[in-house]
């Protein structure tokens, strides 16, 4: 289980692709231009896409023409649908936002307040369609 706390690289790259892509209305977008625009790593985006169109979220058209395209209407994808196909199910607390061997105490100094943030993100993240940021 992940926290929205501590969400992966990946995840953000993620989700900057999927806007990036429902931005462009229908037209194929290529991994190239994802990677150019975002200054990323063409080989990391790759396998971040990969999940995506495995989760459904994404298609990915082949030939001269081809690239990547939203598989349903932005209006129908949220944000949580985004994270959970990259970095899985969101727990409902997370321990500790340092790695567990920097954390000396056996209970997070931060406690419910860590709880209390992370199930807001994820209420957010589920209300917050990819419409709605393009």
């Amino acid at each position: 289980m992940k926290s929205v706390l501590k969400m992966s690289d990946a995840c953000k790259v993620g989700i900057h692709a999927v806007v990036y892509i429902a931005r462009k209305k229908g037209e194929p977008v290529t991994s190239r231009e994802i990677a150019a625009n975002f200054k990323i790593s063409y080989n990391h985006l790759l396998k971040v896409l990969a999940n995506l169109v495995k989760a459904d979220i994404l298609c990915s058209l082949k030939g001269p023409q081809g690239g990547f395209v939203l598989k349903n209407y932005p209006e129908n994808l949220n944000l949580y649908t985004v994270f959970k196909a990259i970095d899985g199910e969101i727990s409902d607390c997370e321990v500790c936002l340092f790695d567990e061997k920097a954390c000396m105490d056996k209970k997070c100094i931060l406690g419910e307040y860590l709880c209390k943030a992370n199930r807001e993100f994820v209420e957010f993240f589920k209300s917050k369609y990819v419409i709605d940021l393009i």
